[in-house]
């Protein structure tokens, strides 16, 4: 992500809540590093919008991320398995400015893919 573009897209003040840790990520240099952490977990991360629906200020969006784990995600080493999840985020927005989102993705799924939950076969 272009630092240059996340400092005009996010607000300074903004508090991004996520499972995959539990200090909110804040600001425009939170976001960056959340995105940094995810590309490196997963090297060649995609998102693919699905789906968008916009009320007021606020936008909800449904993506489907893929991916393949190729370094360490939550305390899992890279098992270089590709992974496919979905998630959904909501965002609000000010004077153009993201000022929150929620993001819900479905941490369960990934773990399941990369052996962090095993499943009884």
């Amino acid at each position: 992500l272009d630092s240059a573009i996340a400092h005009h897209l996010i607000s300074p003040d903004i508090q991004l809540q996520t499972p995959i840790r539990k200090e909110p990520f804040c600001g425009s240099e939170g976001y960056i590093e959340l995105l940094s952490y995810l590309r490196k977990s997963f090297s060649d991360i995609q998102w693919t919008l699905d789906e968008m629906i916009a009320e007021g200020d606020a936008v909800a969006c449904r993506f489907t991320v893929r991916g393949t784990h190729t370094g360490d995600f939550m305390g899992f080493s890279a098992t270089n398995r590709p992974i496919k999840y979905n998630a959904m985020n909501i965002y609000h927005f000010t004077d153009g400015k993201i000022v929150g989102e929620f993001a819900l993705p479905d941490i369960m799924s990934v773990l399941f893919q990369i052996d962090g939950i095993p499943i009884e076969k």
